[in-house]
C-alpha cells in the first residue's frame, strides 16, 4: 500500500461517515478527493493522482467490513448512576486498590472496574459507593470525578471472539450519532460502554439498531 493510500486509510478512520457511504458506493470520487486533499493539505496539482489512487486502491480493505451475524445474538444491558474516579497513577494509589475490593458486593450486582494505565488509574463504581472508595484510596491524586454515567453492556457469543472489527464498528456508529464515550472497556466477549446519562437512551437505540441490522 502506497503512502498516499495509507494517508487515505487514516482519513477514513477519522471519518466513519465517509467510510459508510463509500461502502455503499454513494460517494462522488472527485468530491471526496477535494475533501481529502483539503484536510490533508495536499496540493491541488495532485488532484488526478489522488483520484487515480482512489480508483486503483484496494477499497475492500479501505472500507473495512464486519460480519452482521456477530451482532444478531448480542445481548444489551444498561445500568445508570455510575461514577468514574480519575486518579493520577502512583504507588500509593495502586497499593490501596486492594482496600476497595471488600467494599463491593458482587452478589448484589454492584459495580467495580479498575483500569490502570501508564499515567492514570480509573475506578468505575456505583455512585452510592464512590464516597467509600474515595475514603479507601485517599484524596491525594484524585484528578476528577465523573457522575451521572450510564454503563451499556454488549455481551456477544463466544464465536464473536474471532470476528474482526466489532469494537471499531460499534464505536464508529456511536461517533456518527454524536455520542461521546467517557470510557470503553473490553472483557471478551463483553464490551462495556460508558456514556453520560443524558446520552444513554440514544446510545442504547444505536446499539439496538446494530443488533437488528
Amino acid at each position: 500500500m502506497s503512502q498516499m493510500e495509507q494517508t487515505f486509510l487514516g482519513f477514513l478512520n477519522r471519518h466513519p461517515e465517509v467510510r459508510a457511504s463509500l461502502s455503499l458506493d454513494l460517494v462522488n470520487t472527485r468530491a471526496l478527493a477535494r475533501f481529502f486533499m483539503k484536510e490533508e493539505e495536499i496540493s491541488g496539482r495532485q488532484m488526478e493522482a489522488v483520484v487515480a489512487m482512489m480508483r486503483r486502491a484496494p477499497l475492500e480493505k479501505l472500507r473495512g467490513s464486519v460480519n452482521p451475524k456477530a451482532f444478531s445474538s448480542m445481548k444489551i444491558a444498561t445500568k445508570d448512576d455510575i461514577a468514574i474516579l480519575d486518579y493520577a497513577k502512583s504507588k500509593d494509589v495502586v497499593e490501596r486498590i486492594k482496600n476497595v475490593v471488600g467494599l463491593v458486593a458482587y452478589d448484589k450486582n454492584e459495580t467495580l472496574k479498575v483500569v490502570v494505565g501508564a499515567h492514570t488509574l480509573k475506578v468505575i463504581v456505583d455512585h452510592s459507593a464512590s464516597k467509600s472508595v474515595k475514603e479507601a484510596l485517599g484524596k491525594l491524586g484524585l484528578r476528577k470525578e465523573y457522575t451521572h454515567i450510564s454503563e451499556i453492556s454488549l455481551l456477544f457469543s463466544e464465536e464473536a471472539h474471532d470476528q474482526k472489527g466489532i469494537v471499531a464498528y460499534v464505536t464508529s456508529q456511536l461517533l456518527m450519532n454524536a455520542i461521546n464515550l467517557q470510557e470503553v472497556l473490553t472483557c471478551t466477549p463483553e464490551l462495556l460502554l460508558y456514556v453520560d446519562e443524558s446520552q444513554a437512551l440514544k446510545a442504547f437505540e444505536v446499539c439496538k439498531r446494530i443488533k437488528t441490522q
